[in-house]
C-alpha cells in the first residue's frame, strides 16, 4: 500500500468516526431525555417490535 492509498484510508475512517460521534451526540441530546421523561420516543409499531423482540430473547 502507497503512503498516499494509507493517508486516504486514515482520513477515510477518521471521518466515519466523527460521524458516528454525531449521532451519538444527537442520541444522547433528544432521545435519552425525552425517554426519562416518559415520552415515546418510538412509535407505537417500533414499540410493539421492540416488545417482540425483548419477548423472544431468553435471559441469562
Amino acid at each position: 500500500m502507497a503512503r498516499g492509498d494509507a493517508i486516504e484510508v486514515f482520513a477515510l475512517v477518521f471521518g466515519m468516526m466523527i460521524c458516528l460521534a454525531l449521532a451519538l451526540a444527537v442520541v444522547g441530546l433528544v432521545a435519552v431525555p425525552a425517554r426519562r421523561e416518559g415520552r415515546e420516543v418510538l412509535t407505537h409499531r417500533g414499540e410493539e417490535l421492540v416488545g417482540a423482540v425483548r419477548e423472544r430473547k431468553p435471559r441469562s
